[in-house]
């Protein structure tokens, strides 16, 4: 297999190759989010990052139970996603990093776990004197 790789300077011609899905395949940092942000953003029919339109009845459906479930059964889930991710060569993930946190004692009520490595807006709050 030969891999022609072009190197774009322009953002918006890339932009406007991956929106219309005329490229073969892209190069994307997308980050680690909770599935139930990945789902519209990176591979349900409609997302941003899904300019082929692909679909699936079986990540459908993965999906649908994974953002309705919690605790130990919704972590199952969403490593089921990400495997039917890779396992169907939806992506290749290249390399995952590391989200930094940085904290004072005037914030309050956060938790991040690796489950949900992304603290929610509305956990923050200041802390009560």
């Amino acid at each position: 297999m030969k891999v022609n790789i072009i190197n774009d300077a322009n953002p918006s011609a890339y932009a406007a190759g991956l929106a219309s899905g005329t490229v073969p395949s892209f190069i994307a940092t997308y980050g680690q989010q909770p599935i139930a942000i990945e789902g519209p953003g990176l591979f349900l029919p409609a997302a941003s990052f899904n300019p082929y339109h692909t679909a699936s009845a079986t990540l459908q459906t993965l999906y649908d139970q994974e953002i309705q479930s919690s605790g130990a059964a919704q972590t199952a889930l969403s490593q089921q996603v990400e495997s039917y991710l890779v396992d169907n060569a939806w992506f290749v993930p290249v390399v995952a990093t590391g989200i930094a946190y940085y904290a004072t004692t005037n914030i309050t009520d956060t938790e991040v776990t690796p489950g949900a490595p992304l603290v929610e807006l509305y956990q923050v709050e200041a802390a009560k004197s």
